[in-house]
């Protein structure tokens, strides 16, 4: 246990703290900020905060020699008896600031910015780097972004996010990231039940899911359209694997067009295909091998799974890892879930011409599949 604790570093206040007897430490694909917390026993009853760390303290964690989170501390606790004192230190990555507070920024509106230029103007008043995850195409500039009334700044880069079908989340140095999961690296091992995989569940559910997702939207007026053209925008996507007639329609953010909502129905589509399957294993250890040089377990990347117990044989993404400390030693929780449900539509195309957008676009839709095409029905009228 000694040997585990000693493995992770809290460094805040420039002193570096060892000897965590509890620890968890959550990072997800899908999370706005990773998050800490690690207690200890000392046999200080007699003084307050023996350690000294307060909140809103600049912190850093480290598994052995692996950064991985950067941020604040939220909270101390602490208990104490005739011979011992308890202290538990919270906290979380420096973009839960962004997930906190409001949108501040003045103007609060823009024209035919890309979302990371959204994201680094409502950002920058917290001190906040926006990164874009190496080889991630974030797509056309955005027509029109407003921010709303009492929003946050996570909800409202999130919102601009979405409409170019990219994921937010943060790294290790606190950063905010724009990243999709279409060209995400690969563990360096498989999890296998009987061998590395401890324990298992799943959960497979057709509940969010729907035979046809409709979008609906409008887009600006001229003088070539107008009336029912802009105000009817309408396309469909079906889902091949639900069996009953279930319709779910949405409406598209912001002004659309053709291709856009048919962009929006097939991402709806497919992340609702893939979030239908939720798969959680719990491996010993931290790491994808004995040795300190092997990587970390880490969300956003893709690992096989060889489970025959549930019947599954697929390539699934982490969505988010755990790392803990318990009575036996060091372990990790990680979430898994199909790619599809991450994986983006490529922003549609401007055609020359009237300013007319392709509209065809294709993509499978079912649970497990990853990029095999599937040519979707044509749009509802």
């Amino acid at each position: 246990m000694t040997v585990a604790a000693d493995l992770v570093s809290l460094r805040a206040g420039g002193v570096s703290f060892y000897g965590w007897t509890a620890i968890n430490i959550s990072a997800g694909l899908e999370s706005g900020a990773r998050s800490f917390s690690l207690s200890m026993t000392l046999r200080y009853p007699g003084q307050a905060n023996p350690i000294g760390i307060r909140p809103y303290t600049k912190c850093e964690i480290r598994l052995d020699s692996d950064k991985v989170l950067t941020g604040y501390v939220d909270s101390v606790t602490q208990s104490y008896s005739l011979d011992s004192n308890e202290v538990t230190v919270s906290g979380r990555s420096a973009t839960g600031q962004l997930v906190d507070c409001s949108a501040i920024t003045a103007p609060n509106h823009w024209r035919k910015k890309k979302p990371e230029a959204v994201a680094k103007l409502l950002a920058d008043p917290y001190g906040i780097t926006v990164k874009v995850a190496p080889g991630t195409d974030t797509g056309e500039p955005i027509s029109r972004f407003s921010v709303e009334s009492g929003e946050t700044v996570f909800s409202a880069i999130e919102r601009a996010a979405q409409q170019n079908a990219l994921l937010v989340t943060d790294d290790a140095d606190g950063a905010l990231v724009l990243t999709t999961a279409d060209t995400t690296p690969r563990t360096k091992v498989s999890l296998i039940s009987g061998e590395n995989i401890l324990t298992g569940s799943g959960t497979f559910s057709g509940a969010e899911r729907f035979s046809e997702i409709r979008c609906k939207g409008q887009t600006a007026g001229s003088d070539e359209a107008s009336g029912e053209t802009v105000a009817g925008i309408a396309q469909a996507v079906t889902d091949p694997d639900v069996d009953l007639t279930r319709v779910l329609i949405v409406t598209a953010e912001g002004r659309t067009n053709k291709a856009r909502a048919k962009q929006r129905a097939i991402w709806e589509t497919v992340n609702r295909a893939g979030k239908s399957v939720d798969v959680t294993y719990e491996v010993r250890g931290w790491r994808q091998g004995i040795n300190e040089s092997d990587p970390l377990w880490l969300p956003g990347t893709l690992a096989r799974v060889d489970d025959r117990v549930m019947g599954i044989d697929a390539d699934l993404l982490i969505v988010s890892v755990d790392y803990s400390i318990d009575d036996g030693g060091t372990l990790t929780t990680i979430k898994l879930a199909p790619p599809g449900a991450y994986i983006p539509l490529a922003p549609a195309k401007r055609l020359k011409g009237k300013g007319k957008r392709k509209g065809k676009i294709t993509q499978g839709v079912g649970a497990w599949e990853v990029a095999t095409p599937t040519t979707l029905p044509k749009a509802s009228k």
